[in-house]
């Protein structure tokens, strides 16, 4: 049964390759596609620090790659680029891989530390910056750092309590949720009006907003009227 398993797995690899190809060139065109889809999804806030949503503004492409040959082992790749000077413009890619946990003989994600340029406002609480360790700030500025987004890249899987908290749980969102729906959640953030620009949405409000004014105008004429008009007498 696993042996099919994994061939199903390898012909929706396989499968979807050029779609996910194709519609990258899409998405690349479109600003701050990730970090709309991103922002809408439900449980990715929960895995990162608030601060690190400016940063991540500048993310241009999130990319899942999947070994056609072990069908459980993919890599993640994430562009950022510097229109801001927030971030250094650069493209990380980490790898992960299944392996068999010899304490639960479960199957677990295990990954290679990637390197990546955290940004300079992130300095005091960056762990591979902090020289003092042992003192009380210097193991709350560590504990804090180790918290962020980009905490994650160097996560491995085989340091618990360690390194970056949840690191298996945010790389099977972004596997399994994010990076295959993320057109689903980015309109949902175009129906919902949270994309900035979108004119449908400023169009609504305005509608919306003239209906409430001409109600508004309608009542006070008819109090007025009320006001003054002079009781009937028999």
């Amino acid at each position: 049964m696993e042996k099919v398993e994994r061939e199903v797995e390898q012909f929706k690899a396989r499968k979807t390759k050029d779609v996910y190809l194709k519609r990258q060139e899409l998405t690349k065109q479109i600003p701050k596609y990730w970090f709309i889809v991103l922002s809408e999804h439900d449980d990715f806030s929960e895995y990162i620090q608030t601060d690190d949503l400016r940063f991540l503004e500048n993310i241009t492409d999130i990319y899942v790659d999947w070994d056609l040959e072990s069908s459980r082992d993919f890599s993640i790749t994430i562009a950022f680029d510097d229109s801001d000077n927030k971030i250094t413009a650069q493209v990380v890619t980490k790898h992960f891989k299944s392996e068999i946990d010899e304490e639960t003989n479960q199957e677990k994600l295990v990954s290679e530390p990637a390197t990546i340029q955290w940004p300079k406002e992130y300095d005091s609480i960056n762990p591979s910056k902090i020289t003092d360790k042992k003192s009380a700030e210097g193991k709350k500025n560590y504990r804090k750092g180790m918290k962020t987004f980009f905490a994650w890249f160097s996560w491995t899987g085989k340091k618990a309590g360690k390194e970056f908290r949840s690191g298996e749980e945010l790389t099977r969102a972004l596997v399994e949720d994010i990076f295959p729906y993320s057109t689903k959640y980015y309109t949902q953030a175009c129906l919902t009006g949270q994309i900035e620009g979108d004119s449908s949405s400023e169009e609504l409000d305005v509608s919306d907003e003239e209906v409430d004014e001409k109600d508004e105008e309608e009542e006070e004429e008819e109090e007025e009227e009320h006001r003054t008009k002079k009781p009937r007498i028999n």
